[in-house]
Order: structure tokens, then sequence, then C-alpha cells
């Protein structure tokens, strides 16, 4: 067979311009190469001389449907799209003759999907190597370019053999683009671009749910409940902050999850579980970096935000070292979280991995990070992949414990904070007491605080101080709540919790927001008091009541003794604080009433008696005695108890 036509087929270099990522081979977009044949000079197939001429013009025209083009038997169902490069992502589709033999009329169409699907890949090489589509998507847009250029080379040596051998028929070319090769240990070319063509169309259906804004917040209400009802079943996640944001493109992680997820599908298909474990290594190099660059020295170099560990407060002022900005400084970006780290054990180590390398790298002392050995990850299937990352976090957690104990002396600071908050020594607070207690057993309106905070620091003044103690001293100042410690107890215990359940059948994220907002009004509304008894008690209007020290937890110990351990702390300190203050009280009031004149009287008086009955109480727990059960009904008779 002969032929004086070439088919269209491109290998310049592409410009620096014409993509935003990576440097690759152009490949022709089809649409725009035909036969220089047209209608007009269009010979009918049933008036050629032979079978076999007939048969030349079809697969004529059939090299030209396998690289996107097409031809004079073989044209396209529609205009090609080049007007509307979205619609062809689809691929371009082709109707055949009627003239055609109908011995090959099968034939041709299977082997025009396989124009359907290159075409379609073209475009999608085009379409999605851009820079807000990510490294990944790069990566595979480059996959897909080194395919289609061996196909090309194919379809080449198909034009050979169309001009030079006779026996070449459309039979050969089709079992040619659909046998295997023994060497190889991939599948065909025309199985390999159908699943190829499978996996681009997946990522554009994907791609096009994104860009409609409703779709995007009905996935991110999807990931919000997932992340509650995870959260909610096994608490493992409590320390670590959660992205529930949706990314407007495809990207990162979501395409690492499709090809794997074909990856595990094909298990039993040997050929095309290497044609798809190939395509899977060769495009998560870059996320793999970003990954050992995490757990290595706990920086993101992410420009298209692809990983599943986001850095929420990059923009924030880098003075700020308060606990709460280290809280929700990283979170974990569900969308885009690998299959491989669905464990949450597993997404913790990850996180807190990274997390602590860069609370070392904000105090200076990165360059003891380098000095210590790091395996790094060379792919997300080895089998030690967990053994690896398990390494990475116990070196993290030795590098940051020694940070914590030998440079910042955590245990002695910890021991300090035990004695000021009354956990362990109580001999300095009890001088205090002694010195202040004048103000303290006064009205919180009418005490002198100024004098209270005298008092305190004399109590806890001595002649030197090592650096622990001083760095704590400096840290700490007394303080006056706004409202007794019964009161705000009582405001902890009346906080009302929203019903999972109620949350759980929430149908979209408008009404999962209004459901938060009620609960946040509920709690944020003044509660109407029912408790003027509790007013009206003279305890909830002492000064001591009101008392309270705070002491502020430098970084990165804040990172350690959380401001929530802090508030428990408080809470503990103002409880042993009133205790103590009421028991000093008791001490006193029984010494004076040790002094008084009615123990020498001779007749009996029901004072004397009460206070009796109060001492026996005091020293054996309960009445247990007819005698003391006697005197208890005549007490109360005679008080009308």
């Amino acid at each position: 067979m002969q032929s004086n036509e070439l088919a269209f087929i491109s290998l310049e270099d592409v410009e620096a311009d014409d993509f935003l990522l990576g440097n690759f081979t152009k490949i022709s977009l089809p649409g725009n190469g035909k036969q220089t044949s047209d209608n007009k000079h269009k010979i009918p197939l049933n008036q050629m001389s032979s079978p076999r001429v007939k048969e030349a013009a079809v697969i004529k025209d059939l090299l030209y449907v396998l690289t996107g083009q097409e031809g004079i038997y073989v044209k396209y169902t529609d205009d090609v799209h080049d007007h509307d490069i979205l619609k062809s992502l689809k691929g371009n589709t082709y109707k055949v003759s009627k003239e055609i033999d109908i011995n090959f009329k099968d034939i041709a169409k299977q082997l025009c999907h396989l124009g359907k699907h290159y075409s379609a890949l073209s475009y999608f090489v085009i379409y999605f190597n851009k820079s807000y589509y990510g490294m990944v998507l790069s990566r595979l847009c480059q996959y897909i370019r080194n395919f289609l250029k061996e196909y090309q080379v194919s379809v080449c040596k198909f034009y050979e053999l169309f001009d030079n051998d006779p026996n070449f028929s459309i039979i050969s070319l089709y079992q040619t683009l659909h046998s295997i090769n023994e060497a190889s240990t991939y599948p065909s070319f025309a199985k390999s671009l159908e699943f190829l063509y499978s996996l681009t169309q997946q990522i554009i259906d994907d791609n096009n749910e994104r860009l409609k804004d409703s779709n995007l917040l009905d996935m991110k209400f999807k990931t919000i409940m997932q992340t509650l009802k995870e959260d909610m079943n096994t608490n493992i996640l409590d320390e670590v902050s959660l992205d529930s944001q949706n990314s407007k493109y495809v990207k990162g992680g979501v395409v690492l999850n499709m090809i794997y997820s074909h990856m595990e599908s094909f298990k039993g298909d040997v050929r095309f579980h290497n044609l798809i474990n190939d395509v899977y290594e060769f495009v998560c190099p870059d996320y793999i970096n970003i990954l050992n660059e995490w757990l290595q020295y706990g920086k993101i170099s992410d420009p298209f935000e692809e990983f599943f560990i986001v850095d929420s407060t990059s923009e924030s002022k880098p003075s700020t070292y308060d606990s709460y900005h280290w809280m929700n400084k990283y979170a974990i970006k569900r969308e885009g979280l690998l299959k491989q780290f669905q464990s949450q054990e597993f997404q913790k180590q990850i996180f807190f991995t990274g997390k602590y390398l860069s609370i070392i790298n904000e105090c200076d002392s990165d360059d003891k990070i380098t000095h210590i050995p790091f395996i790094p990850i060379k792919s997300l299937q080895d089998k030690n992949l967990e053994l690896i990352i398990h390494d990475a976090y116990v070196r993290s957690n030795n590098m940051i414990y020694k940070l914590l104990c030998s440079g910042y002396k955590l245990p002695e600071y910890v021991a300090l904070l035990n004695k000021y908050f009354l956990i362990t020594d109580g001999s300095l607070f009890e001088n205090f007491l002694n010195q202040s207690n004048h103000e303290l057993k006064r009205s919180f309106n009418s005490a002198s605080t100024s004098l209270i905070t005298v008092s305190y620091n004399k109590a806890y003044e001595k002649d030197s101080y090592n650096n622990v103690e001083m760095l704590v001293l400096n840290l700490l100042d007394t303080k006056f709540e706004r409202h007794s410690l019964l009161d705000d107890i009582l405001e902890i215990i009346k906080t009302l919790v929203t019903d999972a359940n109620e949350i759980f059948n929430a149908s979209n994220l408008g009404k999962l927001s209004d459901l938060m907002k009620t609960n946040l009004q509920n709690n944020t509304r003044p509660a109407t008091s029912s408790g003027s008894e509790i007013e009206d008690q003279r305890c909830n209007k002492l000064a001591i009541s009101r008392f309270n020290i705070n002491i502020n937890i430098p970084f990165p110990l804040n990172q350690v003794i959380l401001d929530s351990q802090k508030l428990e702390y408080q809470i503990l300190f103002r409880h042993s604080a009133l205790v103590r203050f009421i028991e000093k009280r008791f001490e006193k009031s029984w010494r004076e009433l040790g002094y008084q004149t009615f123990w020498t009287w001779n007749f009996e008086d029901s004072r004397k008696k009460l206070i009796e009955l109060c001492e026996y109480i005091g020293y054996y727990g309960e009445i247990d005695s007819p005698k003391m059960l006697s005197l208890h009904s005549k007490i109360v008779s005679s008080f009308k108890i």
C-alpha cells in the first residue's frame, strides 16, 4: 500500500510561556490538521477498483483518527470544539461512513475510540498544566505527554508499514495496538490509553464539580460532618486543628488518592497494576519532597497548596508566641489527606513531628536539627513508611524534650507553678493569710486590694532567687476577678452543650451554622439569677473569693502547659485559698470561744450546748451516743431549727 500523505505530528520544543510548570514536549492539538483531500475530490468507496484499495482508504483515514484528526470516510460527529476546551476535554467523537465495508465497521469504530482518547488526553495536558492545579497534576500531564510521544512514534511506524508492507491490513493495525509485547510489563497501547482517559475524566469531573460555589459548600459540609463524627468516636485528634476548606481546583493529595484507588482495584492484574504504579511513582516526587521537609525541618514549602498540612497563620505577626497562636498555626486539611495516612494516630505523628521542629526553629535552635540524622521517605508505597515516620516522630520528640528540659528548665518551672498555685507547698501562703486576714475578710467593695497585693508579695519575698524563680516572679501578677469563685464555677457548670444528634441531623452548612450560633447566643445570654441565696452568702462577698493570681506561660513552655491547664490551676488555687482562709477563720473563732466567760457559768445555756455538740461532731464525725442524740434534739427544739 502506498500513500502520499503523512500524519500531522508535531514534536517541537515548547516555548517557556506555553506551560507554567515543567519543561515538556509539545503535542499538537487534534482538530488542527486534516487530509488535503476534501469532499469535492472524494471517491466513493463503491467506485474503487478492488477491496484492497477500499481497505487502504479506510486504513489511511484511521491513521489520522488515531492522532485525533478526521479523515475522508471517518469524520467528526460534531464540530471540533477549538473554542470550548471544556467540551474538547471529553474527546472528539467520530462517525463512520455508511459506504465502509461491514467487515471493517466494527474495528473502525473501536479504533475511533482510541482517537477520542488521544484527543481528550491532548487537550488535558494543555488545560491542566497550570500553576493553580499544582505540581502533582503537572507531573501527571508530563507523564501523559511522554506516553503520547511514544504513541505517536508507533503511529509513525504504522505509516511506514502502510507505505511499504503489502500485507498491512486494518486487522493487523488493530491487533498491533491491542497486542502485548512479551518483553513489556505493561498493558497494550490501547488499554493504556483507555486507562489514562478514564483517570483524566475522573479528574475533569471532580474539577467541574468544584467550579460551582454551591458544590464547594456541599463538599465543605461533608468534610466538617466527617471530621466531627470521627473526632467524637475517637477523640484522638483533640489537640490537632482541622481545616475543612476545599480547594476550588483538583490538586495534590486528591489526585494521588484517585490514582491510588485505581491501583488498589487492579491488584489482581499485574500489567495494569505496574502501569498505575508507574504513574503514581512518577507524579508524587514533589509531594514527597514537601513531606520530607516537614518531617525533617518542620517547614512547609507548598506554593500550590497541595499538602495535607497547612500553615493557617502564615500571615500573622511572627512575634506572636501565645499558645492560641501555636494551637491554630498548623492544621490538617482533610481533603488532601492521603489514603496511606487515614489512621488518625498516624496523622497525629506526622502533624506533631513537624510542629515540634517548627517550635525549635522559632527558638533559633534549627542548627541542631540539621546535625541529627534523618531517614527520608523515597516512596509513598514503601513497606517501612510507617516505621520511617515513627522514627521521625521520635526524633522530633527527643529534640523538643531536650530543648524544654535542658534549655528552658521545664521541670523546675512546673514545680514552681505547683508551689504558687498551692498544689504542693502552702506555707508561704499561710503567712500571707496571717498578714492580710483583716482585709481578706472584708467585703470586696470595701477591702484595700493594694494592701492585699503588697502583703502577698512580702509573703513570697526572699533574699536570693535562681533564674527560673526570677522568671516566674516576673511573670506573676495578683488579680481580683469580676465574680466570686462560686459564681464562676456555677457559670462553667451551666454552660450549655449542643446535642450531638442535633449536629449530625443538620442537612447543610447553613443549618449547622445556625445551630452553632444559637448555642453561642444561649451561652452568652446573661443567666436569670435564681440564686439570691448565693448572693446573700457572706463568703461570696469576701475579698478572698475574688483573689487570684496569674502566671504567664512563656513560649515555648506554653506548648506543654496550655491556657486551659492554667485555668484549671487557677480554679484549684482559688478553691484552696478560700478553704485555707475559712479554716483559719474557724481556728481564730474557736480560740476566741475558749476565752469566753460562759464556760464558767453554773447554769445551762443553749449556746454552750451547741458549741459542745459541734465540738463532738468535729472530733467523732457523727452523733452516735444516746446522750448526744438527746442533746441534739433539745438544741434543735430550743433553736427551732
